[in-house]
């Protein structure tokens, strides 16, 4: 559903739905409003996604109901699913748990509470931490209010327009360390960004290039079927990065089937 909305509207819906909980409000509408006060007019639009991150599964839990309490609905029959399975056999031991709600002024809303190597991300240093580019910094502690520009943390005194990988998620392409579901997903969202005004090549390109490429003909390399199809499609990844072909990387990320991802990539790429 994901819409264009004003930056400004969608960071003041989730002060208004989500104020004073125990949840950490960032992602790409915190970005572009925090590029929007660098450039007004030029970023004048997030989308309707608003990301929140908990620190605990139990956070998690109190925010969805209190979303479901003034009038949020799951935002598709998948979420729906999703909640009914969490309220009768609990959240399980994901890295990852989130869920999609629609509120009553028609935004779509992200609750999110993430593991990384077994352990809650609690803080938002953590939370953002675990992000893969440098304007998704910002975030507000919807306990207090506050607003935190955590970009001055990981980079003292850099420019707000240099937009760069968090140092763990660089060292983690620059060496092949990455793995199937990350990769699958990387390259369209550095297009996504790259189609909405920020400027990812001058300090994400290489990094993301050297890792399909170095990831993709180890995968050649194998027997397994399954394998050598990720290796193709990581390697026509890295050549449309480093074309800037950003149009044909966000066509092929449009005929992605969440049920057959690689091979549906592969037919968008070949």
């Amino acid at each position: 559903m994901t819409a264009k909305v004003p930056v400004q509207v969608a960071v003041a819906s989730g002060h208004r739905h989500l104020g004073g909980t125990y949840a950490t409000m960032t992602g790409g509408a915190v970005a572009a409003l925090m590029a929007d006060e660098r450039h007004p007019g030029k970023y004048t639009y997030a989308y309707s996604d608003v990301d929140f991150f908990h620190p605990s599964s139990d956070a998690l839990s109190a925010n969805i109901q209190l979303m479901l309490d003034q009038g949020a609905v799951p935002l598709n029959e998948d979420e729906s699913r999703k909640l009914r399975r969490w309220k009768r056999y609990g959240m399980g031991d994901w890295d990852t748990n989130s869920i999609k709600l629609e509120t009553n002024d028609g935004h779509e809303f992200n609750l999110v509470f993430k593991l990384l190597d077994h352990k809650p991300l609690r803080t938002a240093i953590e939370q953002v931490g675990s992000f893969d580019f440098s304007h998704l910094g910002g975030s507000y502690n919807m306990e207090t209010g506050a607003f935190h520009d955590l970009t001055n943390y990981y980079w003292p005194g850099m420019s707000k327009d240099e937009i760069h990988m968090f140092p763990d998620r660089e060292e983690q392409w620059l060496i092949g360390s990455i793995g199937k579901h990350q990769g699958l997903r990387q390259a369209g969202r550095y297009a996504k960004w790259q189609s909405r005004g920020f400027n990812l090549q001058q300090f994400c390109q290489k990094p993301l290039v050297e890792g399909y490429r170095i990831v993709g003909a180890h995968y050649l390399g194998k027997e397994d079927d399954e394998l050598q199809m990720y290796g193709e499609v990581y390697l026509n990844l890295a050549e449309l990065i480093e074309v800037d072909d950003i149009d044909a990387i966000l066509h092929a990320y449009e005929q992605l089937n969440p049920y057959a991802e690689v091979q549906s990539l592969k037919d968008a790429l070949t």
